[in-house]
């Protein structure tokens, strides 16, 4: 932990209080799409999420499809266990569902990549998880393999079904090269 970081979080969230615009489309990506390599289990940073997501739901527009590959990216160090990123997660899907625009390939793998960590033993994660479900459905153009790498690593804490069983891989030697 750095305190200057810890400090930092402090005193941005209470320049974040003062805001008395709503957000456009682009400002509550890029909101969103700031906090990506933070953790809410820092008290500071959830009490920065609750002012991001009161903030969040004045937007009056649209979200476009960059919009939503920054906020869901945004979100991927999040725990969907925290009852804040659940509050946060409700107001991101009602968010992504504005979306008007397909999707790039850059945003379908950014959209999945911020959902690693999250439950999907959730309800707020399966709503959100169906929101993107449509939304993934509106790109029409190839994927590159970082891409398509990002997309399915951002499916690596959700389950099929309840009762699958986790499995082991660690006796498996793969090869090192390609010959």
């Amino acid at each position: 932990e750095k305190p200057e970081v810890i400090e930092l979080l402090k005193v941005l969230t209470k320049l974040a209080k003062t805001c008395t615009e709503d957000p456009s489309a682009q400002n509550v990506g890029n909101m969103f799409y700031g906090i990506h390599g933070m953790s809410s289990e820092k008290p500071e940073v959830i009490e920065l999420l609750k002012v991001l997501t009161k903030l969040a739901t004045t937007c009056r527009e649209h979200l476009s499809a960059q919009a939503v590959g920054n906020m869901i990216y945004g979100i991927q160090s999040m725990s969907s266990d925290n009852h804040v990123v659940k509050e946060l997660l409700k107001v991101v899907t009602k968010l992504a569902l504005t979306c008007k625009q397909p999707l790039s390939a850059q945003e379908v793998g950014n959209m999945f990549y911020g959902i690693q960590g999250m439950s999907s033993e959730k309800p707020e994660v399966i709503e959100l998880l169906k929101v993107l479900t449509i939304l993934a459905k509106t790109c029409t153009e190839p994927l590159s393999a970082q891409e398509v790498g990002n997309m399915i690593y951002g499916l690596k804490s959700l389950t099929c079904s309840s009762d699958v069983e986790p499995v082991s891989y660690t006796h498996l030697t793969l090869p090192t090269n390609r010959e």
